[in-house]
């Protein structure tokens, strides 16, 4: 009996093995606001890189705080790690993100294509003991500056950001309104494969979602009660919705 037992798992490891996958995920700090736009939020959020094409950036929503951080006062075992964890993810895969948001509460799923042009500097950084290369970058109304490294030949990076050949870990806007710094590596092995979470809805175009934005914006733009604007549409959020 127990031979039996040994050759029926011997027979079953290789589709264990199989089902099984190792990826590189990276741990980050997000903040978008700053005092000057009345105010800031930050999340813990981190990216799991599953190969060459596809990848999954979530962001706890729940470990939402308005407190001024920094990433160096982070480690894998320290920061806001809530009990009962709610993502929001952006699942990226070849060159498209599927994601959702908002306009006014109202959820949409987008499909994104996003196009960056680096440019890459000689300048460098140590950040988490990786030799880090430093590119700039104009995206939807935002200049960038990042640091990439080169991973076990892992390339990506967080949110929306892509197209260096390296992983990056930190970026920040030259405004100061959005930045993402790294705050932990580590190799994970996967036991189910990473699929689209959003695959069965119906999605609309980051462009179709943009338009909708500002006919909303429009829509709300001079709708006032008691000599108070009801609704105050940014047009600029992580991305300039409104030009």
């Amino acid at each position: 009996m127990k031979y039996i037992f040994i050759v029926f798992a011997s027979l079953l490891l290789p589709f264990i093995t199989i089902a099984q996958q190792n990826a590189l995920r990276v741990s980050y700090i997000e903040e978008f606001g700053s005092n000057d736009s009345g105010g800031f939020t930050n999340w813990k959020t981190d990216l799991t890189i599953l190969d060459s094409k596809s990848s999954l950036y979530r962001i706890d929503i729940k470990s939402a705080n308005q407190k001024r951080i920094d990433a160096s006062d982070f480690g894998e075992a320290k920061g806001f790690t809530p009990s009962n964890s709610s993502y929001n993810s952006y699942y990226k895969k070849n060159n498209n993100i599927f994601y959702k948001w908002y306009i006014t509460g109202k959820k949409f799923y987008i499909k994104d294509q996003p196009n960056f042009e680096w440019k890459i500097l000689p300048e460098t950084k140590d950040i988490l003991g990786y030799t880090c290369q430093k590119a700039v970058t104009t995206f939807r109304g935002r200049n960038y500056e990042a640091y990439f490294a080169i991973i076990d030949g892992a390339t990506g990076g967080p949110w929306k950001f892509n197209g260096l050949p390296g992983v990056i870990l930190e970026i920040e806007s030259i405004d100061g309104e959005f930045k993402i710094l790294s705050y932990g590596i580590n190799t994970i092995t996967l036991n189910n494969t990473v699929v689209n979470p959003y695959e069965d809805e119906n999605f609309i175009t980051w462009e179709k979602y943009k338009d909708l934005y500002n006919q909303k914006y429009i829509e709300t733009e001079n709708t006032f009660k008691d000599g108070q604007q009801v609704m105050n549409m940014k047009k600029m959020q992580r991305e300039r919705l409104v030009d």
